[in-house]
């Protein structure tokens, strides 16, 4: 575990992960994937540099590979990420280092895009001002006088603390308009509330499926299983939201069977292996035979290197 700054770039990260690797005589030839969020930098950066490192511990020099070649980036070449970022889920980037987008965060993803879509942002933002209001002293004071429970704030690209917003904006529904009330602001309407409480029903199938999502060991076949029960409930709720929403997962879906590393893990899973067509059966065993190849080529090297020492 690494500690890093509040506010750190992708150089500065990208230098603490490979003087990690460097630390236990970790080459990047040898990484399979790296998992990032939405910071293209971080992994164009690593990916970049990564021939330049491998040059440089063959000489043992690990300090001039963490400086990096400033002119990789900026000379015109097209980014290793290009690729990755066409499909934001799990694939490759070249053929020897991939790229598996955070899936917890490829769902936000796609929750942003049907938020957009589906022209849900305004009553979002009305529920997070009157949580605004409804933190303020008096408010404050009379709820925890009530025993209610405290109304929380969202944050922005992450849909489930507003599933948590909403929730809790229903649950003090009454107490509310009572405020209100007594305040002389503008009261909310039925239908207003109805808006809200459609918007929770159907980010409860999300809110399920990041709990999925955020396990410490996650496979992506278990990924795809928490991703198609999001899908398979959120079909079932009829609400703008969840018809964009539905349109959206959709979308990346088919970017995610799009990638040789998703086809390839799922090939291995017995619970998804029938869903595969022919063609992506075949490229998952090409994948898999160039992964083995490189594993044994790595090996190779280990031992010619042992028997040189």
């Amino acid at each position: 575990m690494k500690k890093l700054p509040r506010t750190y770039t992708s150089e500065h990260l990208t230098s603490r992960v490979r003087r990690t690797l460097s630390r236990y005589d970790i080459s990047v030839s040898q990484v399979y994937s790296v998992t990032t969020n939405d910071d293209a930098d971080i992994l164009r950066d690593f990916c970049l540099r990564s021939d330049a490192e491998d040059e440089n511990q063959a000489s043992g020099s690990v300090e001039d590979a963490e400086g990096g070649d400033p002119a990789s980036e900026a000379d015109g070449s097209p980014s290793v990420l290009e690729e990755q970022e066409v499909a934001q889920l799990p694939g490759a980037v070249n053929d020897s280092l991939l790229a598996v987008r955070c899936p917890a965060h490829t769902l936000q993803l796609a929750v942003g895009d049907a938020v957009r879509e589906s022209d849900s942002s305004p009553i979002i933002g009305r529920c997070h001002a009157l949580v605004y209001v409804l933190r303020k002293g008096g408010a404050m004071e009379e709820i925890r006088k009530r025993g209610l429970e405290i109304p929380v704030s969202d944050y922005s690209s992450n849909w489930t603390s507003t599933f948590d917003m909403l929730t809790g904006l229903i649950k003090l529904k009454d107490f509310t308009a009572d405020f209100l009330s007594k305040k002389g602001h503008v009261g909310w309407t039925d239908s207003m509330w109805g808006e809200v409480e459609m918007l929770a029903k159907t980010l409860q199938p999300v809110q399920e499926a990041m709990k999925t999502l955020r396990t410490e060991q996650l496979t992506l076949g278990d990924f795809y299983g928490a991703w198609l029960t999001c899908l398979i409930k959120t079909k079932k709720i009829e609400s703008p939201l969840a018809k964009a929403l539905v349109q959206s997962m959709e979308n990346k879906q088919r970017e995610l069977w799009d990638t040789n590393i998703f086809c390839a893990a799922l090939y291995m899973d017995p619970r998804y292996h029938f869903l595969l067509s022919d063609e992506h059966k075949r490229r998952a065993i090409t994948h898999l035979t160039n992964t083995w190849e490189r594993i044994a080529g790595l090996e190779q090297n280990s031992r010619i290197a042992a028997a040189l020492k």
